[in-house]
């Protein structure tokens, strides 16, 4: 008589069927911790596929500065909290943090972005050759505002929240730059992620050269997207949504299994991508893929994220390299949730380096890292 199989693995598949057995199969799971698993895949190969592997990031970008103090007291001027400040950091974002998780891991980043012919452009640029990331693929557009956040933050919460951007998409001629850019540095790349921030510089004539030119090479597309752009996004191969994304793009609400399955197919659909995954770290992720369905359980019970700022672009980067390196799309999936839920856990936008990826994903709750045959 064949032994039980485990019952965590009983439970893990249970989650990919409708109805009662998937939800009680959910709550045993949280209580018990996500099932532990061990990369199979030798981590010399995985280190292997880190130095081969570059990876094109296109997207929105933006200089992210942070006033950081302390309010022990209210204005004089009005209801508010007076804020002493200690210091202040600059650093890019959007886009930049697919850039960031994937060369902390040793892999090789083509980044392409456009930033306008101002103080924040140039800052931005500056701030890229501090973290030594070439700045070759950044296109100028005169006339244009580099996007800016500015946060207040006091004993480490948020009071404020600002942002000073360009109302219009880039320009035809911007596109066209870009799409050039990318043709130059396309020789040899395992993946295009394309990170969409609203921000006017991932258009529909952008994302459809960005698609043309990959499948003339053949290579795979991987998108962290927007509910309201989703149909722009036709031809990539996945798709990354937050749930609340996905929920208000598609109308369906996230009740019960068969609505996650229908989102995701819905969404499917109105993207005409290959497979979409759509996330909320609580509760894991739903992954489409081939006709596939499934349910990615959520990062083992001892993480606890707690600064989600970046999560998107850290999922859909790590997906795209574990992709790459030949885990499929379940494995690369929930590989990608563990390691950027493990960073946001440590207040990190990534992890920060390949040996604490694979440490991550050979440890309790890591990834069933399946290597593509």
């Amino acid at each position: 008589m064949k032994p039980a199989p485990p019952v965590t693995n009983i439970l893990t598949r249970s989650l990919a069927a409708p109805g009662k057995n998937a939800f009680y199969a959910r709550v045993l799971l949280s209580a018990m911790g996500s099932p532990g698993h061990i990369l199979t895949m030798d981590p010399s190969a995985l280190r292997e596929a880190a130095r081969r592997i570059r990876i094109a990031v296109v997207g929105d970008s933006t200089i992210d500065r942070y006033t950081i103090g302390s309010a022990t007291r209210l204005s004089s001027e009005g209801p508010v909290p007076a804020v002493t400040v200690t210091r202040e950091l600059f650093r890019p974002g959007a886009s930049y943090n697919a850039v960031e998780n994937l060369a902390n891991l040793g892999i090789g980043v083509e980044y392409l972005t456009v930033v306008g012919g101002d103080p924040e452009g140039r800052h931005l640029v500056e701030e890229l050759g501090r973290r030594g990331i070439p700045a070759g693929g950044v296109v100028v557009e005169r006339g244009r505002r580099t996007t800016s956040v500015h946060r207040v933050l006091s004993d480490g919460h948020l009071l404020l929240w600002m942002e000073r951007s360009s109302p219009r998409d880039i320009s035809r001629r911007t596109e066209s730059e870009l799409l050039e850019r990318l043709r130059a540095s396309a020789d040899g790349l395992g993946a295009i992620v394309v990170s969409d921030h609203a921000r006017g510089i991932v258009t529909r004539g952008l994302m459809r050269g960005i698609v043309e030119e990959a499948r003339r090479r053949g290579i795979p597309v991987f998108v962290n997207g927007r509910g309201a752009n989703l149909p722009r996004y036709a031809g990539a191969d996945l798709v990354r949504l937050s749930r609340a994304e996905a929920s208000a793009a598609t109308g369906i609400a996230p009740i019960n299994d068969t609505s996650h399955r229908n989102m995701c197919m819905k969404a499917a659909s109105l993207a005409g991508s290959g497979g979409v995954l759509v996330t909320w770290l609580e509760e894991g992720a739903w992954l489409l893929r081939g006709g596939s369905f499934s349910q990615i359980p959520p990062p083992s019970s001892g993480i606890r994220p707690s600064n989600l700022v970046g999560i998107g672009d850290a999922i859909t980067a790590l997906l795209a390299f574990l992709s790459s390196a030949g885990l499929d799309a379940e494995a690369a999936s929930r590989g990608a949730l563990m390691g950027a839920a493990l960073a946001a856990s440590e207040g990190r936008r990534s992890l920060e380096s390949l040996d604490r990826l694979i440490a991550a994903l050979s440890g309790p709750g890591g990834a069933p890292a399946r290597a593509q045959a």
